[in-house]
């Protein structure tokens, strides 16, 4: 019995350690929760109440989190800045591209996911976007999309 249990509990380290970028559905009640690694793979998704959402980051490493901007995210990114994750406030109109099959909320933890990829640059916090040349999204045909100075 006991060599059961430490194997699932590497498991569930292995599982831990490769999550890099997590899609958070943020409702009233019932948050939905889509972990994906480096490369954008599903590795778990979760139904958390509530109260269970803080405890739930407050046990995995740092890494990014992305929610679609609304009121309550607000609230949610403070409390989860606090636990050492890095946060993403992403607008629904730039989610929405990512849904994909019918509309649920797992879909859409899994689009907010998808848009808060490392490799999306324009919704990085740790960027100070000073002014951008009139146009958003930037530019192409610049090298950077920003004024420089």
């Amino acid at each position: 019995m006991m060599e059961c249990v430490n194997n699932h509990q590497r498991k569930e380290e292995k599982t831990v350690s490769k999550i890099t970028t997590i899609g958070l559905d943020l409702a009233k009640h019932v948050f939905h929760v889509v972990c994906c690694d480096g490369r954008g793979k599903l590795v778990s998704k979760r139904m958390l109440k509530r109260r269970q959402v803080l405890t739930f980051f407050a046990a995995l490493p740092p890494c990014r989190i992305g929610m679609e901007a609304c009121a309550g995210a607000h609230y949610w990114a403070r409390q989860l800045q606090a636990r050492g994750h890095e946060v993403i406030l992403i607008p629904a109109q730039y989610v929405k591209a990512y849904v994909r099959g019918n509309k649920n909320d797992y879909n859409d933890a899994r689009a907010i996911a998808e848009a808060a990829c490392p490799c999306w640059l324009l919704f990085t916090s740790a960027l100070e976007i000073r002014g951008l040349r009139g146009r958003w999204p930037p530019d192409k045909s610049t090298t950077s999309g920003l004024d420089s100075g």
